[in-house]
């Protein structure tokens, strides 16, 4: 496709068009290359248009209304750092709100998503840079486009951290759970409904190695699998529980 110059805009701009005009249902594509091609002749404001219409499908696709990753980009993530070799572990954190459909049928559903929306951003302000921990090595980022904590859905958590040793995945999972359970800290994220919210904590650890695209793949799935098992082992008594996985099938002893 042609769009009647050789500039670098152009060029550009016609990419952007056939990669969006890729994702689109064929009965439809060509409409949507006729509705963008007049612009040709006004490249900034044809290619900042294509370019905030794509970071916004991107975006969507991404992450929720909680502003935390979806399953997917997380997941992707996770077997990123399986698959890099080094010193060091990955850790899977699982959380869990407690008794939310007891808030929800008490309070109304407004105030489960308060619930939801406030232990969100604990998970992730409690995995922000601070400066009295040295034993998480990179932490979640201050910009949008972070995928190491996902909302999975509902009342579910899970955070992918990079760690100094596997030793130390049990202190962050106690000091994420203390400060998640933090009344003052859920009133400051906008949970107000006089009711205890509390949230239950597991995790499991594994050693950094190189791996195989295969087995990393499969050892993501087993360690959010096990981390979940923890949380509901948690659940059953109030303790934060973490495990150290050996095997390539993620199970602690």
């Amino acid at each position: 496709m042609a769009i009647g110059s050789s500039s670098d805009f152009a060029l550009r701009l016609e990419a952007l068009i056939e990669k969006w005009a890729g994702a689109l249902a064929p009965d439809v594509r060509q409409a949507f290359r006729s509705d963008f091609l007049p612009l040709g002749v006004e490249y900034d404001r044809a290619l900042a248009l294509i370019e905030r219409a794509w970071t916004h499908r991107e975006r969507v696709y991404a992450f929720d209304e909680t502003g935390l990753a979806r399953r997917r980009p997380f997941h992707d993530h996770l077997v990123g750092l399986l698959s890099t070799g080094g010193a060091g572990a990955v850790g899977v954190l699982f959380a869990d709100v407690d008794r939310l459909k007891a808030i929800n049928d008490t309070f109304g559903h407004a105030a489960g998503d308060q619930a939801v929306q406030a232990v969100g951003a604990l998970l992730r302000q409690s995995l922000r840079f601070d400066r009295d921990a040295s034993d998480v090595l990179t932490r979640t980022a201050d910009e949008q486009d972070d995928y190491s904590v996902s909302h999975f859905g509902g009342d579910e958590f899970v955070a992918a951290l990079e760690l100094r040793s596997p030793g130390d995945m049990t202190n962050v999972a106690r000091r994420v759970s203390r400060r998640m359970n933090d009344v003052d800290a859920q009133r400051a994220h906008g949970f107000v409904t006089p009711v205890a919210l509390t949230v239950s904590v597991g995790g499991v650890v594994c050693d950094r190695t190189e791996r195989t695209a295969r087995e990393s793949e499969a050892l993501a799935q087993a360690l959010v699998t096990a981390a979940d098992e923890q949380m509901y082992a948690s659940k059953r008594d109030g303790q934060v529980h973490v495990v150290f996985v050996a095997d390539p099938q993620a199970r602690g002893e």
